[in-house]
């Protein structure tokens, strides 16, 4: 009799002791499992607008390359009309023969000079950092003047006009005026203010202003600005050949 009570008491014990491993299992694995899975799917839901966001970035990837392309050749064009600087001697070459004399027809009377002035500051991005807005850096637009007076005709009136908006350079006639000349000559005495604009920025690469066939920077302005269109390095060229050509013609004579 006390035997059966003690078999029947094991196997009590026993599954006293199963119900303990279960309830054990729920209360520190099953829960714990539960609760890291509650904190995924909430971790999940948090980032499905991102994910949605990202995924309709992926559908337009093409239309974003393709205006990324387009936006960098537009600022790559831009800064190619915008010098890191404007200079003396490009203003000069600007209203003397190399450009408005030429291909306006303007008689300069008086031509004036204006220094850079910082029109504004803002940042920007180069065309090679065209999709990385972190890399944009400050940039400093000026704006710098010219001021001209002469005498001209109607017909050079409107080239005048047409050639300061159609340059290669961003150029602008923020003032201008006209009065009849009752004198000899071009029946117009013109008054004119012709701005310049460029862009630097720290370690911006040198865009030069290329006006006619004069080289920037060179001693004399003034070197080759008459007849055609020869810069100042041309010139020099030219002028040693022939100097070479007269000592070849001169060493060749009799008697020398």
């Amino acid at each position: 009799m006390q035997k059966g009570l003690s078999d029947n008491l094991k196997k009590l014990i026993i599954v006293l002791i199963g119900v303990a491993v279960l309830l054990i299992c729920y209360l520190f694995l099953y829960q714990r499992f539960t609760e890291q899975k509650e904190a995924a799917e909430a971790a999940t839901a948090a980032l499905q607008p991102t994910l949605t966001e990202y995924r309709g970035y992926a559908e337009h990837m093409e239309e974003y390359r393709t205006k990324t392309a387009t936006d960098k050749k537009m600022i790559a064009d831009t800064m190619k009309r915008l010098p890191s600087e404007v200079r003396y001697e490009d203003m000069v070459l600007y209203a003397d023969s190399m450009a408005l004399e030429s291909n306006v027809g303007l008689d300069e009377s008086s031509i004036g000079f204006s220094d850079p002035m910082l029109l504004l500051e803002f940042n920007g991005v180069t065309p090679e950092n065209v999709d990385k807005a972190a890399a944009a850096v400050p940039m400093k637009a000026y704006r710098t003047s010219l001021s001209i007076e002469g005498q001209m005709n109607y017909e050079a009136l409107k080239k005048l006009i047409t050639y300061v908006y159609t340059t290669n350079y961003y150029t602008s006639l923020p003032s201008f005026s006209a009065t009849y000349n009752a004198g000899e000559g071009p029946e117009l005495n013109v008054s004119a203010m012709i701005d310049m604009y460029s862009l630097n920025y720290k370690d911006a690469p040198a865009r030069n202003r290329n006006i006619g066939g004069i080289t920037r920077g060179t001693p004399d302005i003034f070197a080759g600005t008459t007849g055609n269109t020869t810069s100042a390095a041309e010139a020099a060229a030219l002028a040693a050949a022939q100097a070479a050509a007269a000592a070849a013609n001169q060493a060749a004579q009799p008697g020398r």
